[in-house]
C-alpha cells in the first residue's frame, strides 16, 4: 500500500515538474481560467433566468435600496432613488409615445439624469440609442438618422439645444424633448413631464415580448475615421459585458469612479452595467480633470478607477504630491494604456492591479489582463483559444487583408509575430454588426479562412504573442501607412517622440505628396505645459528619431498643436489632419519638413512648400 501512494506521488510530482518544464505558462492560463470562469458563470446564471440589464438593476435595488448608487456633485442618490425617477421616465416615456418596438436618442452629458433615462426606457423596452454630445452638423444628424430613432431627448445644455436646432430640418419626423425643467416654444420638456408622473414600480409584463437578441443599445464609434457608424448592442451582449468585472473581483463594497462619457460603451456599458451587476456605487464626473482626480479618490473613497491611457498619462504629468498614495484604489480598469506610461503610473500611484482590456463596441470577443502584466491586454494560449475561440493571422502590410497561402487558406501567426485577430463566428460568438451600414457589416467578414465555408469576424486589429502567450495590442490596420516600399506602424514613431521630456504626446499619420508613391510620415506634436518647440529641441527631435527609427519611418513632417486633436473619448483623431497634410493654407500651426540635405527639420514656409509639391525638394 506505501509503495503505491509512493509510486503515485512520485506520478504526481513528475507529471507537474515535467509540466512546469515543458509548459511554464500553463501557470498563468490557470490563474486567467479560475476568474474567466467565475465571470462565465456569473452570466450562464444570468442568461438561464432570461435576465436584461433592467431585471438586475430592480433586484439590486430590492437587494440594498438605501445604498449609495450614484455619487455626484457631493449629492448621493441611493439605488431606490434612481429606481424611483427610472419609473416616472418609463412612464413619461409611454405617455411621449414610445412603445417597445421603439428606438429613443439620447443626449446628454455626464450626468445622473442620463442614467435613470437609460433605465427608464429599459422598463418599457425601448432600445436607447447613445449620442455623441460633441457632434455637430453632418456628423450629429448622420447618428440620429442611422439610429431610426423616433424620438431624441437632449440635456438642458444650451449647446445641444443649438445644436439639434441647426439640423432640425436634416433630422425631419423625429421628435426632440429636453431635460430642461421649462417649457418653451420651440422645445418641449421631458423632464416637466416625468416630474408629474407617478414613482410606482412599472409592471414587468410592459416589456414582454423583448428577448435577448433584442437591440438593448445603439452605440456609435468614435469616429476616428469617417461618419461614425451604430453598433448594435443586444441584451445578451450586455449581459456579457456586465460580468467583466468580476474578472478582478468587483463586489458590492467597490466604490467606482467614473470620468468617461457614458455614450461610448467604455463607461455606458462595461463601467455602468457591471456597477449595477454587483451593486456597487458609481461616483460620475462630467469630465475628467487631471487636478481633481485624486482628490475625489480619497474623498469617496474610490476603490476602482476607469481609465483610458491618456488620462494616466495626464496624471502622471501633474506635480507630484503627498496625496499620490493616499488612496484606495485597488484597481485601475480601462483600455490604451502605454507601457511606459502603465509602469510610472502603477509605481507612483501605487496601484496593485491594471487591468487593462481589449474591446471593440461591435467585435464578439474581449481580451483582460488578469495576471497583472506589464503592457499585456490578456492572455491566448493553445489552451485558451479552445475555450475562448479566436485566432491571430499574418497579414499582408500593403493589402491590409490576412494572407493566404497557396490553397487560398489564411496562415496561423507565430509567438513574437504580429497576427490580426479574427474571431469564428460560431456560437456563442456572433457579429451583431452596425445599424443600416450593410457595406460596413461586409467589410467586417472575412470567409474561408481555414476550411471553404468558415465565417470569421475582423477586427482590424493586430496583436503581438509573446513566447508565454501574454498578448498585446500592436496597431490596427488603419494605423499603419506606406512609404518608401516599407510599413511604418504609427504607434512605433508615436512612443519614439513620446519618450522626449518635452513631448506630451505624438499623433502619427501618413500624408500625401504629389507624384511620390505612399504617404510620408508626419507628426503632430502637442508639446508640454511651459514648453514651446526651441532650435535645441528640434534637433533633440531630429537626434531621437535618427537614434531609434530606420530612415523610412522618420516623419517626414512635424506640426507643432496648441491642444491635441482628440475625440470625446480621448483617442486620437487623424482625420482632420490627413487632409490638412503640410499644406500651410489650411493651418495657421507651426509645421517643419525634414531637410534630408541638413539631416535636420527646418520651418516650411510657402516657397519650400511650392518646391515639395512640384518636386524640386525631396524629403
Amino acid at each position: 500500500m506505501l509503495e503505491t501512494i509512493a509510486l503515485f506521488v512520485i506520478v504526481t510530482l513528475s507529471v507537474i515538474m515535467s509540466l512546469k518544464y515543458f509548459y511554464p505558462w500553463l501557470k498563468y492560463d490557470w490563474v486567467h481560467i479560475q476568474q474567466m470562469l467565475k465571470a462565465k458563470r456569473r452570466y450562464d446564471e444570468k442568461f438561464l433566468r432570461k435576465e436584461f440589464i433592467i431585471d438586475t438593476f430592480e433586484a439590486a435595488v430590492a437587494t440594498h435600496p438605501d445604498k449609495a448608487f450614484i455619487i455626484y456633485n457631493d449629492v448621493k442618490y441611493s439605488y431606490y432613488e434612481v429606481d424611483q425617477i427610472a419609473n416616472q421616465v418609463a412612464r413619461a416615456a409611454v405617455e411621449m409615445g414610445a412603445t417597445k418596438a421603439d428606438t429613443v436618442a439620447i443626449m446628454l452629458y455626464n450626468e445622473p439624469a442620463f442614467i435613470w433615462l437609460f433605465l427608464g426606457l429599459q422598463k418599457i423596452g425601448v432600445t436607447v440609442a447613445y449620442i455623441n454630445v460633441f457632434l455637430r452638423s453632418k456628423s450629429l444628424a448622420h447618428c440620429i438618422q442611422t439610429s431610426d430613432a423616433r424620438f431624441l431627448i437632449i440635456g438642458e445644455d444650451q449647446d445641444l439645444d443649438a445644436a439639434i436646432e441647426d439640423i432640425t430640418e436634416i433630422i425631419g419626423d423625429v421628435k426632440v424633448y429636453s431635460m430642461s425643467a421649462y417649457q418653451s416654444d420651440h422645445r418641449n420638456s421631458f423632464k416637466v413631464t416625468m416630474d408629474e408622473m407617478d414613482t410606482e414600480s412599472m409592471p414587468k409584463d410592459i416589456r414582454n415580448g423583448v428577448n435577448m437578441s433584442d437591440t438593448c443599445q445603439l452605440i456609435f464609434t468614435s469616429g476616428t475615421t469617417g461618419l461614425p457608424k451604430a453598433a448594435n448592442v443586444s441584451h445578451n451582449k450586455a449581459l456579457r459585458g456586465s460580468v467583466v468585472c468580476a474578472t478582478f473581483n468587483l463586489s458590492p463594497t467597490d466604490v467606482f469612479y467614473e470620468t468617461l462619457p457614458l455614450y461610448h460603451s467604455a463607461a455606458g456599458e462595461l463601467g455602468l452595467f457591471n456597477i449595477i451587476d454587483n451593486g456597487a456605487t458609481l461616483v460620475l464626473r462630467r469630465k475628467f480633470s487631471a487636478s481633481c482626480f485624486l482628490e475625489d479618490c480619497i474623498k469617496y473613497n474610490v476603490t476602482v478607477i476607469h481609465y483610458i491611457g491618456e488620462l494616466c498619462r495626464y496624471l502622471i504629468a501633474q506635480p507630484e504630491s503627498s496625496l499620490d498614495k493616499e488612496h484606495k484604489i485597488r484597481v485601475a480598469f480601462g483600455n490604451g494604456l502605454r507601457k511606459d506610461v502603465w509602469k510610472c503610473f502603477q509605481e507612483r500611484f501605487n496601484i496593485p492591479h491594471i487591468a487593462e482590456f481589449y474591446g471593440a463596441t461591435e467585435a464578439p470577443i474581449g481580451y483582460i489582463n488578469i495576471c497583472n502584466k506589464l503592457g499585456s491586454v490578456g492572455r491566448t494560449s493553445p489552451l485558451l483559444k479552445k475555450i475562448f475561440k479566436a485566432e491571430f493571422l499574418r497579414y499582408d502590410h500593403e493589402t491590409r487583408e490576412a494572407l493566404r497561402d497557396k490553397n487560398n487558406r489564411c496562415i496561423v501567426a507565430k509567438p513574437g509575430e504580429v497576427g490580426l485577430l479574427v474571431v469564428p463566428l460560431v456560437p456563442p460568438n456572433v457579429f451583431e454588426g452596425y445599424r443600416g451600414d450593410d457595406t460596413a457589416n461586409k467589410k467586417k467578414i472575412l470567409k474561408d479562412v481555414f476550411i471553404e465555408g468558415d465565417t470569421y469576424f475582423d477586427s482590424g486589429d493586430l496583436f503581438r504573442i509573446d513566447t508565454d502567450y501574454f498578448l498585446y495590442f500592436r496597431d490596427r490596420l488603419g494605423d499603419t501607412y506606406r512609404w518608401k516600399g516599407e510599413n511604418v506602424s504609427t504607434s512605433e514613431v508615436s512612443d519614439v517622440l513620446n519618450d522626449l521630456d518635452f513631448i506630451q504626446d505624438a499623433n502619427v499619420y501618413g500624408v500625401e505628396i504629389p507624384g511620390c508613391e505612399g504617404r510620408a510620415g508626419m507628426a503632430a506634436l502637442s508639446l508640454k505645459e511651459g514648453n514651446s518647440l526651441t532650435p535645441e529641441q528640434i534637433k533633440t527631435v531630429s537626434r531621437q528619431c535618427s537614434q531609434e527609427l530606420t530612415t523610412y519611418a522618420r516623419p517626414r513632417f512635424l506640426r507643432v498643436q496648441a491642444q491635441m486633436s482628440l475625440t470625446s473619448t480621448f483617442k486620437q483623431r487623424k482625420v482632420e489632419l490627413i487632409d490638412d497634410g503640410f499644406d500651410l493654407r489650411k493651418t495657421n500651426e507651426s509645421i517643419y519638413y525634414y531637410n534630408p540635405s541638413e539631416e535636420k527639420y527646418d520651418v516650411l514656409d510657402n516657397n519650400v512648400f511650392t518646391d515639395i509639391t512640384t518636386g524640386k525638394i525631396r524629403v
